[in-house]
Order: C-alpha cells, then structure tokens, then sequence
C-alpha cells in the first residue's frame, strides 16, 4: 500500500508541476483569442489543458487508455503577457476518487494517513503540505500560430 501511496503523491506533485501557470483568458492581450481550445503537451494530447471564454482552465493527465490519472481545474486571467492560475478542484484517484476541492482534498488525504498509521496531527501536515497544488501561479505566456509558451513548457493547439 505504501507503494501505490507514493505514486499517487508522486502524480500529484508532477501534475501540480506541469500545471504551474496553466491558465486561460478572460482579457487577454498577448494571447487574444488564440489562447482558448485545448493545448497538448505531446503527440497523443496524454497532458492537456483547455482554455474556454469563460475563465475557466481543466488540465488532464491520462494514461495509454485515455483514462484520467490527474487533472486540475480552476480559473485564470492575463494581463499582457502574464497568465494567473488558481486551482478550485483537483482529480484525486484515492481516497474517495474523482474532483475535489481543497477541503474535500485535505480530509481524503488524512483519512489515508491515518489508515497507515499516522497521527491525526501528522495527517493533517501531509495533507495540507500536498494541497499546495491549489495555491495560484504566476507565468509568462505568449502564443505563436499553433505553438503555445508558457514558461519553458511548449505546447501544440489540438
């Protein structure tokens, strides 16, 4: 159980890593209306992120069967050409599964730890420290024909 523990953490961590400045556009000036639709992170569009009019961004992460492994939504905004993020729900495949706000997120987490033995107290750090994917991010952004740049992460329109 440890094991599966560790890569579901691990999934979190690199989903919340990929996500960092994922984002969409209400107002955006350097990305225009160019920024909406969804974006993929590879041929097969495994890492996706979809921008829609209404400030509203859903990330996705599916493995080889197109089944959902990770994601986040949230809402965004731009100025120029900076991108904000703050994520609302995230995908969580443990505990009681499926999108879950933060709280919703924190309580599955220490109700996993402590079912490994974890105190209360400590529970309650590791699920908070995990919940950091909520926090809200910062990035530059620019979108180039069919090539979007946040950061140093380049993505390809769907």
């Amino acid at each position: 159980m440890n094991k599966s523990i560790l890569k579901v953490v691990g999934v979190v961590a690199v989903a919340a890593a990929l996500c960092v400045g994922c984002g969409g556009d209400n107002g955006v000036s350097g990305g225009g209306n160019a920024l909406y639709g969804t974006w993929c992170g590879d041929e097969n569009c495994a890492l996706s992120i979809t921008y829609k009019r209404n400030g509203t961004y859903e990330y996705r992460l599916v493995d080889s069967d197109g089944v959902l492994i990770s994601g986040s939504k949230g809402t965004y905004s731009t100025n120029g050409t900076t991108i904000t993020m703050q994520s609302t729900e995230v995908y969580n495949p443990i505990g009681y599964g499926g999108w879950h706000n933060k709280n919703q997120f924190i309580n599955a987490y220490i109700e996993l730890y402590m079912s490994m033995g974890h105190t209360q107290e400590n529970a309650r750090i590791f699920a908070e420290d995990l919940a950091k994917v909520f926090g809200s991010s910062t990035q530059n952004y620019s979108v180039d024909g069919n090539t979007l740049t946040r950061g140093d992460s380049k993505l390809t329109k769907k």
